[in-house]
Parts: structure tokens; C-alpha cells; sequence
């Protein structure tokens, strides 16, 4: 009994084995790299290097990061055959013959004569680096590689403003590439005004002039306005009483006549030269205000005006 339960057991294990085994088969591994390697020799490159990659990562070795190298050799993407093949020379898994090392040594030689090497000094030292939307891969000495060609270059980092550049460099050469980042002004305004040189807009003087003059122009628009009004008003009452009392019979009329005609003509002048004074004075308070509105927005301007040493100049929050 002890015996027919140990074969039993042994058949489990077996078939149970050969499940693994025929999943491990059926992941469609061995029919994504037949497909590559077929694909690879009818010269169909990016249609293979996809398949390698694919078969990478179903099953990652060494083998099929050599597949991916060559078939980027193939497609002149020489930076990406280049990562590729190094990459299979120290992989463990699955490592490559004696013979492959050997072949993938040659081509990452060759391959390096058909890229550009960048060497690169960027300020802050911190800052990323994006070669057409992909971060840009760096040597520990700083340098990158970059295919020929035109690339687009984006520079960033926390707290600096982003540069971009359109380069365009050929194979084969050295390029150097130097680029300071800027402080977003955002992040300074408090020490861009200390440290800001005082002037003649900064002082007590420029800021209380126009505001002063303004109020002052304001308040005597005011006071002609209201003597207008009061002299039109006793130029109608003095009229009326003259109309009521001196335009009937001579033996009717008043003896006060003659000075109620005085006094309305009096203050009619009066009205009239209140009323050009009120003109005169509304218009320059406007100016003033307008004035002094120039000047605030001026003063705030150049309260977060800083040296810029790449531009050779200053950099203002504001246009004015």
C-alpha cells in the first residue's frame, strides 16, 4: 500500500512538472525570437529589434540584449546600440559566447564612430537634461551620447526658469554644450529689493509728489464746483426779485432796483468763472492721477529688477 501511494505521488510530481514545463513553453518566447531572427535576416531591422525587445521582456538575457543592439546598429540608431550591447556584455543571464563578446566589441567600436560625444557643463549641476523628450543618459565624467543629427534640448531644474535648444551637430565629432539656468524671479522677490540699488523712483519724495498734488487738485475742483453752484444760485434769486420788482411802471419799481441788477450780474460772472476754474481743475486732477498711476507701476517694476549676466542687462517682473 505504502508503495502504490509513492507511485502515485511520483506521477503528480511528474505531471505536475510537465504543466510548469508547457506553460513555461507556451509564454511564446521561443516563437517571438524565431520570428526576430527571421525578421533580422530579410533586413526588416526595426521589425526585429521590436521582436527582441519583446522577447526581452518575456525572458531577459544577455542574448536578447545582443538581438537588440544589432538590430539598432542596423537602423542607424547608434546611441541605443551602443547602450544595448554593453548592456549585454554584463548581463549574467544566459551570458554571451566568447565569439559574441568578441563581435559585440567590434560594433560598439564602430558604432562609436557614428555618434556624437557631448561633453556638457551645466549650472546648477543638479539639473536634468531631455534629448527629445527622453532624459539624456550621462557617464560618470558628465558626457553624453547623442546620434547625428537635429536634436531638441531641454534643460530644467526646481527653481530655474527652463531653457530649451534646437542643435543640430554631425557624427562623428565632440560638441561641448554650456548653459546657466536662471532663477525664476517668483522665487526672489524679497532679495532682488534688498538688494536692489536705491533711486530716485525708490525715494519718499517720488512716491508722495503726484499723490499730494493729486488730492490737492481734487479737493479745489471741489470748492469751484460748490461756488458754481452757489453763484448760479444767487444770480436766479436776484434775477427773479429784479423780474418780480423792476420791469412794471416806473412809479412801481423798487429803489433797490439798480443794485439787484448789479448783484445778479455779479454773480452770474461769478458762475462763469467758477465753472472755468472747476474745468480747469477736473482736467488736472486727471493728469495727476494718470501721472501717479505711471509712477506706481514703475516703482513696482523696478522693485523686482535684478542683474542678468547672460543677457549683459536686468530682468524686470513687469514690462512698462
Amino acid at each position: 500500500m505504502h508503495a502504490a501511494l509513492a507511485i502515485r505521488l511520483a506521477l503528480t510530481l511528474i505531471f505536475g512538472l510537465a504543466q510548469i514545463g508547457r506553460a513555461v513553453a507556451d509564454d511564446g518566447y521561443e516563437a517571438t525570437i524565431s520570428n526576430a531572427l527571421d525578421e533580422y535576416a530579410h533586413g526588416r531591422w526595426e521589425e526585429a529589434q521590436a521582436l527582441f525587445a519583446h522577447a526581452h521582456q518575456l525572458r531577459p538575457s544577455a542574448r536578447t540584449l545582443r538581438g537588440m543592439g544589432l538590430a539598432a546598429f542596423e537602423t542607424r540608431q547608434y546611441v541605443a546600440a551602443i547602450g544595448h550591447l554593453r548592456a549585454a556584455l554584463a548581463d549574467p543571464r544566459r551570458p554571451l559566447t566568447p565569439e559574441q563578446k568578441s563581435a559585440a566589441e567590434i560594433l560598439i567600436e564602430r558604432a562609436s564612430a557614428f555618434v556624437v560625444r557631448l561633453e556638457i557643463d551645466v549650472s546648477p549641476s543638479d539639473a536634468q537634461l531631455f534629448a527629445d523628450g527622453r532624459p539624456l543618459e550621462r557617464a560618470k565624467d558628465g558626457s553624453a551620447l547623442l546620434d547625428g543629427g537635429a536634436h531638441q534640448l531641454v534643460v530644467s531644474a526646481p527653481g530655474y526658469e527652463e531653457q530649451m535648444r534646437s542643435v543640430q551637430w554631425t557624427a562623428g565629432t565632440t560638441a561641448q554644450l554650456s548653459i546657466r539656468l536662471v532663477k525664476k524671479l517668483s522665487s526672489e522677490p524679497a532679495e532682488a529689493s534688498r538688494g536692489a540699488a536705491p533711486t530716485a523712483a525708490s525715494g519718499p519724495h517720488e512716491q508722495t509728489r503726484f499723490r499730494t498734488g493729486k488730492w490737492i487738485a481734487v479737493g479745489f475742483t471741489g470748492a469751484t464746483l460748490a461756488l458754481t453752484g452757489v453763484a448760479v444760485s444767487l444770480r436766479e434769486l436776484h434775477a427773479r426779485r429784479y423780474n418780480d420788482r423792476c420791469l412794471g411802471p416806473p412809479d412801481t419799481r423798487a429803489s433797490s432796483c439798480g443794485s439787484r441788477r448789479e448783484a445778479a450780474d455779479i454773480w452770474k460772472l461769478t458762475a462763469i468763472g467758477a465753472g472755468a476754474a472747476t474745468v480747469g481743475l477736473s482736467a488736472l486732477s486727471a493728469t495727476l492721477f494718470v501721472l501717479g498711476a505711471r509712477e506706481s507701476s514703475v516703482e513696482r517694476a523696478l522693485s523686482v529688477c535684478r542683474p542678468d549676466p547672460l543677457a549683459l542687462g536686468v530682468q524686470c517682473a513687469a514690462r512698462f
